[in-house]
């Protein structure tokens, strides 16, 4: 069979430049046409398909001032639906992985699909990870005090080369518009490997994910082991999905659970990558005058926190957040009907979506709607900070690992038997 193949170049999660398929999911109205194993150029997107589409991308308009945004954009967000995210357990994941037959009428598969497919929202919660309260405990509290280092050392954990994707990064990041990023501040680090056997070359091109980490050693000791232990628990967890995602899709496909995926494997691709990034977080509490009512009640400019966009790579894991006063004390959610994540259906719809602290929320990223073929699918999601005279004073921390394929992996769509694809990618709502 000939497969489409499409080379792609990676970045990090923050600044998202990749393929994709994602029709109706794009703002600026453009008319693509491509066929089959044909690139098209659509401003930083290539985008492969075998039809016309319309693609409609998703905008975050940039505040008028960055001093401005925490006060009007998220206090004056509008009222959404809250969901819970599907839960699957470790146990089910392993029992699938294991299985000999491939039962398409599995419970957890019908679920993985319910979740990521089509007419889901693009993630999925997994319970039953062991170890990950205590590794949960003992990282995020870290942000705090990563936060309140002294600027001089804070600098020291610079690494511009890799264009601040080791170490720490604050206000390097811009919204649109070029207004900075200055509410929050992240740590970067490869969780499985301190420093990648790589060529000169390879250090040269892909310097964002070859460079070694960088560490608090003196100041904050514990930040590498804590970092890495549950670095390690997503992606561990992370392959166990991705494995099951590639039944999914053989499975829609029409091929056997035997039927080797070769390189559209997104199991494989997460397994042999060194190209994990793991993401420390730490939002800035907002001052009291900061997080008082604004006007602006324009959906495209809620996400305060974090704004619109896909993940590029393959699956995010997510911990849950964890609210505290700057000082390692945790306390609760102090906007709980609306600070949180926001995730945005094919369909349309906008929800804030939960899921509980004893799980590890996953999240489809771009690479492998491509690799599935468009069975999977990722969405359009934002973070909305606190607001109110609650969230004065009080930070959320969080920690995300984005796996993706190793910076050089040709990415080939996954194929029936037969050399087709795309089974899901035409919407049968019109």
């Amino acid at each position: 069979m000939k497969s489409a193949r499409i080379q792609t170049k990676l970045y990090t999660n923050a600044r998202l430049s990749i393929t994709s398929v994602t029709p109706s999911q794009t703002s600026g109205r453009k008319r693509v046409r491509a066929r089959r194993g044909r690139q098209v150029q659509l401003g930083e997107r290539r985008v492969l398909d075998r039809r016309e589409v319309e693609v409609k991308p998703i905008t975050m308009a940039a505040p008028a001032s960055a001093s401005a945004s925490a006060a009007s954009s998220a206090s004056a967000a509008p009222t959404f639906p809250t969901v819970k995210a599907d839960v699957v357990s470790v146990d089910d994941l392993k029992r699938l992985a294991s299985s000999k037959v491939l039962d398409a009428e599995d419970a957890t598969l019908k679920a993985i699909h319910a979740s990521l497919g089509r007419d889901g929202l693009g993630i999925i919660a997994v319970r039953g990870v062991q170890g990950l309260k205590e590794a949960r405990e003992a990282l995020l509290p870290l942000a705090d005090r990563l936060a309140l280092l002294e600027d001089k050392e804070l600098k020291s954990l610079e690494d511009e080369k890799s264009s601040y994707s080791i170490g720490w990064s604050h206000g390097k990041e811009t919204l649109e518009g070029g207004v900075p990023d200055t509410f929050k501040g992240s740590f970067y680090a490869n969780p499985m490997h301190n420093e990648l056997e790589v060529t000169e070359e390879e250090l040269k091109l892909y310097p964002s994910y070859t460079r070694p980490n960088i560490w608090p050693t003196r100041s904050i000791p514990e930040l590498q082991p804590a970092l890495m232990t549950l670095g390690n628990l997503i992606v561990t967890h992370g392959v166990l999905l991705a494995k099951v995602c590639d039944q999914l899709v053989k499975k829609e496909l029409g091929l056997e659970k035997s039927d080797d995926l070769g390189s559209s494997s997104i199991e494989e691709g997460i397994k042999d990558s060194f190209a994990a990034k793991a993401r420390l977080l730490h939002y800035f509490p907002p001052k009291e005058d900061e997080s008082l009512d604004g006007e602006d009640d324009d959906e495209n400019k809620m996400g305060n926190w974090c704004g619109w966009h896909l993940d590029h790579g393959s699956l995010t894991g997510l911990t849950g957040a964890m609210f505290t006063d700057c000082n390692e004390n945790q306390v609760g959610n102090p906007d709980p009907e609306r600070c949180g994540l926001y995730v945005k259906s094919r369909k349309g719809d906008t929800v804030r979506v939960t899921y509980d602290k004893d799980c590890v929320a996953y999240q489809v990223g771009e690479v492998s709607e491509i690799l599935s073929n468009g069975v999977l699918k990722a969405t359009p999601h934002c973070v909305v900070g606190a607001s109110g005279k609650k969230a004065a004073g009080v930070a959320r921390n969080t920690f995300a690992v984005f796996m993706q394929p190793k910076w050089d992996l040709e990415l080939q769509a996954a194929e029936d038997k037969n050399g087709c694809g795309m089974v899901e990618t035409k919407d049968t709502s019109q």
